[in-house]
């Protein structure tokens, strides 16, 4: 197919809610059939070299904006940060989550604020749009449908339980002891490590 581009805007949480309640239904290919590319990106996403990811390329080919890792919400305009996730079929019938999502990065040599609703963790993640797609190891990934979308707000109930696993974990960081974290000793956020740069950060995931 032919490469084009589209200029897609999202100025306000709704107009990334209209947009991407048009996702159920559809599979990863159906996106990458409409041709949709964000200016100066032209990844083959078929291509097994490919290891963006499933979000990356809704980021992309979906919402047609360039996929980064920077602290602000992926819709910074918006205020709303994209996440797509996979659910897991039982064999009753039943749906389970399949992974936990990685919220984004704390750098060990970073200043980190004591409370969670100051960090940028927060920031980023106040508001969050996921997007559940059903894993099905048996087909093509680009051919996994997805489901769901969901708009995710933490009530203030939630917000409590997960500024204090926020703040036990930047202490054990603080505290050069990063590395005796797991996540059963945290509620609702867990950190891990990141690959190779293991030293030098972590992952905090929900």
């Amino acid at each position: 197919m032919e490469s084009r581009n589209f200029n897609l805007e999202y100025t306000t949480e709704r107009d990334v809610l209209d947009r991407a309640r048009l996702l159920p239904g559809m599979t990863f290919r159906d996106i990458l059939d409409l041709g949709i590319y964000p200016e100066g990106v032209e990844r083959e996403y078929g291509s097994r070299r490919y290891k963006g990811g499933l979000g990356n390329l809704l980021e992309e080919r979906f919402f047609g904006y360039r996929a980064n890792s920077d602290s602000e919400p992926d819709f910074r305009e918006a205020g709303v940060e994209l996440k797509a996730t996979c659910v897991d079929k039982r064999k009753d019938g039943t749906l389970s989550a399949g992974e936990r999502i990685v919220l984004t990065m704390i750098r060990y040599d970073e200043e980190l604020p004591e409370r969670l609703v100051n960090s940028h963790l927060w920031h980023k993640c106040e508001n969050l749009l996921i997007v559940f797609y059903l894993r099905d190891r048996t087909i093509d990934r680009y051919d996994q449908e997805i489901l769901y979308v969901l708009p995710f707000t933490p009530s203030e109930d939630d917000i409590a339980i997960m500024d204090q696993d926020y703040r036990f974990i930047t202490e054990m960081i603080r505290q050069g002891r990063a590395d005796e974290l797991s996540e059963s000793q945290t509620s609702y956020l867990g950190a891990c490590t990141k690959g190779a740069s293991r030293e030098k950060g972590m992952r905090v995931q929900a």
